[in-house]
C-alpha cells in the first residue's frame, strides 16, 4: 500500500526542489558535533554571502533532488545538511 506525504513534507520536498531550481552550487555536509550556538554562527556568516545552510531529513532531501544531482549516486546516510549558494 502506497503512502502519500502529508502537508508538511510535500512542502519541503517543494521548497528544496524550488530552491535547486535557481542555484549555481549546492554542498552537503554532516553537521554531527556542531553546537546550536555554531550553526547559528554559520548561518549569520552566510547570509550576507547569498547562501543558506539548512538540515534536511535525508528521506525528503533524496526527494526533492532526483534529477538534479545526476552526479550523486545516492544522498549521504549519515545526518546531513545543504548549504545553497
Amino acid at each position: 500500500m502506497a503512502t502519500t506525504p502529508n502537508a508538511a513534507k510535500a512542502a519541503v520536498v517543494t521548497e528544496v526542489k524550488q530552491m535547486l531550481s535557481g542555484v549555481d552550487a549546492a554542498l552537503i555536509t554532516e553537521y554531527r558535533g556542531l553546537s546550536v550556538g555554531s550553526l547559528a554562527t554559520l548561518r549569520r556568516a552566510l547570509r550576507p554571502l547569498g547562501a543558506e545552510y539548512k538540515v534536511y531529513k535525508n528521506t525528503l532531501a533524496s526527494r526533492s533532488t532526483r534529477g538534479w544531482f545526476r552526479r550523486l549516486v545516492a544522498v549521504p546516510r549519515w545526518p546531513n545538511s545543504h548549504h545553497v549558494c
